[in-house]
């Protein structure tokens, strides 16, 4: 049923003039998934490819690679970990912010975490051993500016820069 109403709107579009479909920034990882699979879309530049592929990569690691206690349950907790476009990653606190900003200007780690490092041994995060009310235990990392930061949902999506597209 999913797939005829899904086709039937692509036709509608084509018959309206559309070429394409196209979203720029999306609410969340899961919704990213959905688009993915259900609608078809790719990223749409190499640009896009990239942050999507370490993405994925991302999630493989928490799936397969952390230890089996700090795995995610499932995809919707794996996206409260990256944050969403109106939420925070679900790790993240104020002094926890503080012990990041420090290891990133100075390199130091500071006893309440670990770094998580995967397979090829790039550094994708830390792992809390502090519990915090409410938070996480995990805070993941990327590079876009160059040196590592917070991978906060938020600014990935308002940056524009995960672009997906369907040719219809």
């Amino acid at each position: 049923m999913f797939r005829h109403v899904k086709e039937r709107l692509f036709e509608i579009a084509k018959a309206g003039g559309f070429t394409e479909i196209r979203t720029n920034s999306q609410q969340h990882y899961a919704v990213v998934m959905l688009y993915r699979r259900f609608v078809g879309m790719e990223p749409a530049s190499d640009k896009s490819k990239e942050i999507l592929d370490y993405l994925d990569d991302l999630y493989a690691f928490a799936r397969k690679e952390l230890p089996e206690d700090q795995r995610p349950k499932d995809i919707e907790e794996f996206t409260r970990w990256l944050g969403t476009g109106e939420l925070d990653p679900a790790g993240l606190t104020e002094k926890r912010l503080f012990h990041l900003q420090n290891y990133f200007n100075t390199g130091k780690i500071d006893p309440s975490f670990q770094l998580l490092k995967n397979k090829k041994g790039i550094i994708v995060g830390a792992l809390f051993n502090t519990p915090e009310k409410d938070a996480a235990n995990i805070v993941f990392f990327e590079y876009t500016q160059g040196t590592p930061q917070v991978l906060n949902w938020f600014g990935l999506a308002y940056s524009y820069a995960l672009e997906l597209v369907r040719k219809l």
